[in-house]
């Protein structure tokens, strides 16, 4: 019969390789999960510490639940009916906190959006690579047609996968 690999030491490597770029399917899904709740926790505690102040303006706001970030709103008291312009001061205060805070998720979604930008072309190089030693294998007879047929199927579909990520990460910054 035609050979399928040289040695079945090729067969194994191959096949140990799909397994670990599986795993790190799963583990770029869960660092993704883990920043976007952490994202939202932060900004829905904040949400309602916001809420909380307006419904109460005697109440100062609580201290932030996540000790990571410091909370535009801590010991803020806000009239919401203001007389004078002094009235305001704590207001303002409070947007002015709420736009750095915005500053910062911004530059941080940015660093998020360039590393993963840089983990794709890396992936891609990694695509191209392993495609042109399949391809190079089965010119060289040390690869069987349908042992080609499935590589490139199944690297197809690892690489079809990276793609989704990436267009996910993309769509959410």
């Amino acid at each position: 019969g035609i050979a399928i690999f040289s040695s079945s030491s090729s067969a194994v490597a191959a096949s140990a390789a799909r397994s670990a770029e599986w795993r790190r399917c799963a583990e770029v899904e869960a660092e993704d999960q883990s920043f976007w709740s952490e994202e939202w926790s932060g900004l829905e505690a904040e949400l309602e510490e916001l809420r909380s102040v307006s419904m109460d303006p005697a109440k100062p706001a609580t201290a932030p639940q996540h000790e990571h970030r410091k909370s535009p709103l801590a010991g803020l008291k806000l009239n919401l009916e203001p007389k004078s312009p002094a009235d305001l001061v704590p207001a303002l205060a409070m947007l002015k906190g709420l736009y750095e805070d915005g500053k910062e998720r911004i530059v941080k979604l940015n660093a998020r959006e360039k590393e993963s930008k840089t983990k794709f072309e890396a992936k891609l190089a990694d695509h191209n690579k392993r495609m042109l030693a399949i391809d190079t294998s089965f010119k060289n007879s040390s690869l069987s047609a349908e042992f080609h047929a499935n590589e490139t199927h199944d690297e197809n579909r690892l690489w079809s996968y990276w793609e989704r990520v990436r267009e996910r990460q993309h769509r959410q910054f």
